[in-house]
């Protein structure tokens, strides 16, 4: 397995949080997507959202890493708070 790591400072991690997991809630129901789970976190200072998403293979995590990158997700991303940069990761399950 796959865990892709994600971090980003937002404006209202709430408002975040919400819109980022009924997106993912939407995405791991059709399966296309790969998503096997999802985890939320918020920074002690309340100012970084931090997500970990668990996919089966590489190529399913690479792929999500690229839509995070696209613009159209950047616009997206943008209109749910989120203050870029947003950095990724993603890491195997050893």
């Amino acid at each position: 397995m796959y865990t892709l790591i994600a971090h980003h400072r937002v404006k209202d991690f709430q408002v975040w949080r919400q819109a980022a997991a009924e997106g993912i809630e939407r995405e791991k129901r059709t399966g296309e997507r790969g998503i096997l789970e999802a985890e939320f976190y918020q920074s002690i200072d309340g100012e970084t959202a931090i997500f970990l998403l668990t996919f089966r293979d590489l190529k399913s995590a690479q792929a999500h890493q690229a839509r995070l990158n696209a613009e159209e997700s950047k616009r997206n991303l943008e209109r749910i708070g989120v203050i870029f940069p947003v950095t990724v990761l993603i890491a195997e399950a050893r």
